[in-house]
Order: structure tokens, then C-alpha cells, then sequence
């Protein structure tokens, strides 16, 4: 089979997954992963953050063998990104995704690559359920052309391409090696056990006595009206940076605009979903406000803001946070939790060195963040000319 276009299901056999019942025991913690929506976001695929008995495998769930491609065909994921990987030993799976098994005409990397390539095409296939869930019409992928020349050709392009997955993986590998220096470097220096030489002992107080506390703008398409802006919402708050890309445009009043401007400094926590998840604004728009999913702390006195931001972390990796706040408050952190948080002071000198630290291995961690994003624009430009036979690199003869 030369140079032929085809579609994808028909050389593919598709295969549906499941979810075996949680309530019984020995159906989970067997050595079978199983992939969910969580898991899939990889190219390979061989572990998981769950794993399956044989027992739990026959009750609900089947198993993609190697070589499998995974495709998650429902979830909120879909409404911004295609998550396909490969399955690099038999896995088990859930209901959200579907195992595409290929013929044997068809290299197995070669599919994912392709599929990936495809990735703006197939997400206009995403619609959305009723509760907002991202749905891939399977039906419309399975029509999807799929160029198909040699099987040797195929994986002469694979190699090319795995190259620059490669380059990805490692650069992904340092990232989570930094982040776990990140994690050890907030634990040592805000558990007091690492003092500069000569600091006074630290003083207590609450996070209502250092800094202002004020909720963002309530969204009501009801009664909203106003002028448009830009907001940040509580996706775009990631621990150490901001995402300002996942910011919406919302009418706001003159009230609104003069009290929810965000200026640099501010610390923006979530109320919802993780609780205390925070960041430090840092002026990265210069206009900006935010929504009633965000707190807004701003410092009365002179507290560095990325070492309350860093305490709030701290708190919120080993569990104190919730503690803190109560049981009643696990969906949402209240102006008045939040007011009343104890809060440890250290001197303004300790307090300048522990943000230095932190802020350097925040920036590193942005620098390779970004590199990865550069990485996979290159990756994909060049899946787009050799999946689908634009560019040649291995010309394949002519009968």
C-alpha cells in the first residue's frame, strides 16, 4: 500500500473501556493501570495514578492491548486540547476513553503522530453535553482521512518525529525534578527549621491583620452591565505563575473598575476547587481584574506577597489549610476563614531572602515551561507536512 489515503476506522478496531464498581475493594490497587482523563496526557502511556485487580478488569472495565492509541472522547479537556497516547503495555481503561487497535498495515506510533498532527481538525468535532462536558463525535473521527503510505516509511517518519518527542520528555522531566526542589525549599524554609543567622523569632498574627481581603466580581448575565475587561478567574491562578491566557472578557461597572483593579504585589486565591491556591499578580497586563472565584489580598503593612502566597502552598500540600478553615468550607474558602488564618511574620530582611529563593526557581520553572510550549509548536508544524504526505523525507518508489 502505497501513498493511499484512507480513513480511520477503517484500519482501526475500536474498543470501549469502563469503570468497575469503587465501592468493592478487590477491584482496585491490583498492578493493571488504568487511564483516565487524568492519566492521558502523555504520547506513552504505561503507568497510572490508579491501578486495577484482574477481578476489577472482567467487572467494568477491558484491557487496550500494546500498541493501542488512547483517545479521550469525553471530558472538560476537550474544549481545549486532543489527549491521545500510546499504549507501551496493556492497559486498562475507563468509559472516557476509547482504544483504537490498528491493523497491521498501520504503525501504531504512526497513528498517535498522526492523530496528533489532526489535532485542531478533530477538536472541531467537540461538542458539549448538557453539563458542559466535552463530547468527541466518534462516529465523524472514524471518517477522518488518514494518509497511509509503507509501513517502512511510516516508521522512518515516526523516528523523526520521536526525536522531538524526546526532547519534550526531558525538558518535562526536569520541570517535575525543579518542582519537587520547589516543594522541598518551601517546606524547609517556612517550617523554621532554616533561619538566616541572626533572625528574630518569628511573629504571630492573621492573614485579616496583614493584608486587605476582598472577593472579585460576581458573573450575572441577568443583571451584569457596564464596560468589558479583562478578568481573571481561578483557572488561570497556578501555584507560582499566572495564566493570563484563560482570562474572560466582563462587564464591569465604574464601582467594579475602581475597586477590582488588580495592581502588582496583589495575591490572588482561589475560593473554589483548590482551595488556597494562590499566586502573586505581577502586573503581566496592564489592566486587569478579577472574578468572585478569586480573593484578592492585598498587604497593609508591608508583607511580601510571595511568601504569604508561599505559605498558603505549603498549607494547602499538607493538608493544615483545610484544617484551618474548617470542614464546612472543603467547596469554598470564605472571606471570613480566610480573615482569620493564623499567619507567621518573619522579618522583613527573612522574608526578602525566602521570596529571592523562591522567585528564581519560579522563573527557571517558566523559562523550560516555555521552551516545552516552543518545542511542541515545532513538533507540530512538522507532524502537519510528514503525516499527511506535504513533505517528503523518504520518497517511496513508484510502481
Amino acid at each position: 500500500m502505497t501513498n493511499e489515503w484512507t480513513t480511520l476506522g477503517s484500519v482501526t478496531t475500536w474498543l470501549s473501556g469502563g469503570t468497575p464498581a469503587r465501592s468493592n475493594p478487590a477491584y482496585w490497587g491490583g498492578s493493571v493501570p488504568w487511564i483516565s482523563a487524568f492519566t492521558l496526557k502523555t504520547t506513552r502511556l504505561s503507568t497510572s495514578d490508579q491501578f486495577l485487580t484482574s477481578a476489577g478488569v472482567a467487572a467494568g472495565s477491558r484491557i487496550a492491548p500494546e500498541g493501542a492509541a488512547l483517545v479521550l472522547v469525553r471530558g472538560m479537556a476537550l474544549h481545549r486540547e486532543l489527549r491521545v497516547g500510546l499504549a507501551t503495555r496493556p492497559l486498562a481503561f475507563n468509559q472516557d476513553v476509547k482504544a483504537l487497535v490498528p491493523a497491521t498495515c498501520l504503525d501504531p506510533e504512526f497513528l498517535v503522530y498522526s492523530l496528533q498532527s489532526r489535532e485542531s481538525q478533530i477538536l472541531k468535532l467537540v461538542s458539549s453535553a448538557g453539563s458542559g462536558t466535552g463530547v468527541l463525535a466518534t462516529d465523524r473521527l472514524k471518517a477522518l482521512p488518514l494518509w497511509l503510505p509503507s509501513r517502512d516509511v511510516q516508521q522512518k517518519i515516526c523516528r523523526a518525529t520521536r526525536d522531538a518527542d524526546d526532547l519534550i520528555g526531558s525538558l518535562e522531566r526536569l520541570i517535575a525534578k525543579n518542582r519537587e526542589i520547589r516543594q522541598g525549599l518551601i517546606q524547609e524554609l517556612l517550617s523554621g527549621r532554616s533561619r538566616i543567622s541572626g533572625s528574630h523569632a518569628w511573629r504571630k498574627s492573621t492573614i485579616g491583620e496583614e493584608f486587605h481581603v476582598q472577593l472579585g466580581k460576581r458573573l450575572d448575565a441577568a443583571v451584569n452591565r457596564g464596560e468589558l475587561k479583562l478578568c481573571v478567574n481561578n483557572r488561570g491562578v497556578r501555584w507560582g505563575r499566572i495564566d493570563i491566557t484563560q482570562a474572560v472578557w466582563a462587564p464591569l461597572t465604574r464601582a467594579d473598575i475602581s475597586e477590582l483593579r488588580l495592581k502588582a504585589g496583589d495575591v490572588l486565591v482561589c475560593e473554589g476547587g483548590e482551595i488556597g491556591r494562590a499566586s502573586v499578580w505581577r502586573a503581566e497586563l496592564s489592566e486587569a481584574y478579577y472574578l468572585n472565584t478569586l480573593h484578592r489580598l492585598r498587604s497593609r503593612r508591608g508583607y511580601n506577597p510571595d511568601v504569604l502566597a508561599a505559605f498558603l502552598e505549603r498549607w494547602a500540600t499538607t493538608g493544615e489549610l483545610l484544617a484551618l478553615v474548617g470542614k464546612s468550607s472543603l467547596a469554598h474558602l470564605t472571606k471570613e476563614n480566610l480573615l482569620r488564618v493564623p499567619l507567621p511574620v518573619p522579618s522583613p530582611e527573612e522574608q526578602g531572602r525566602i521570596a529571592t529563593a523562591l522567585r528564581s526557581i519560579d522563573q527557571l520553572i517558566f523559562s523550560l515551561e516555555r521552551l516545552i510550549a516552543k518545542q511542541r509548536n515545532i513538533k507540530q508544524g512538522l507532524m502537519q507536512e510528514l503525516l499527511t504526505g506535504r513533505t517528503r523525507l523518504y520518497p517511496e518508489a513508484t510502481s
